[in-house]
């Protein structure tokens, strides 16, 4: 009579392969994830910086009032990625400045202003108006508003 004995199967090196395969894969999709987190975040260091380009270029140009955000200019700076090597830049959108040489000025004071205070790329954008729609709800007093569909006039990246 044969003993009964519990065999215990050891993945062979043909089995492992695969295996290393599927655990590195996602280690890499969660390395990505964490990365992807911490590009995509906004800091204090990110605003700081949009505001001080807002600022730089009010000091050199008109911009239209804001219709969004009342006594304020309509010139809107975020921090954007650009995918898949989430490489980070300021993306700058002016809105009501459609005269090309007035765009032409401000382009040139980001770039002297990018130049002297090494910031990140720039994208910028130009656009003929907000698109603000205003809503309410009367029944609760609640209001707001939303940007609306916008087209820009001129897409300028400053490097």
């Amino acid at each position: 009579m044969k003993n009964a004995t519990s065999e215990t199967t050891v993945p062979t090196p043909r089995h492992r392969r695969p295996l290393f395969l599927v655990a590195g894969a996602v280690f890499l999709c969660l390395g990505y994830g964490y990365v992807w987190i911490l590009a995509a975040t906004t800091s204090s260091w990110d605003l700081g910086e949009c505001v001080a380009i807002a600022k730089a270029v009010e000091a050199e140009s008109i911009i239209p009032a804001s219709t969004s955000r009342p006594g304020s200019p309509a010139l809107s700076c975020d921090l954007g990625v650009r995918y898949p090597f989430l490489l980070r830049f300021d993306d700058i959108k002016i809105y009501g400045v459609t005269d090309q040489g007035h765009q032409d000025a401000i382009i040139e004071t980001l770039k002297s202003y990018r130049h002297h205070t090494r910031t990140k790329p720039l994208l910028v954008q130009f656009y003929e108006k907000e698109n603000w729609q205003v809503w309410s709800n009367p029944s609760t007093g609640v209001q707001g508003g939303k940007r609306g569909p916008e087209v820009p006039l001129r897409v300028i990246s400053v490097r």
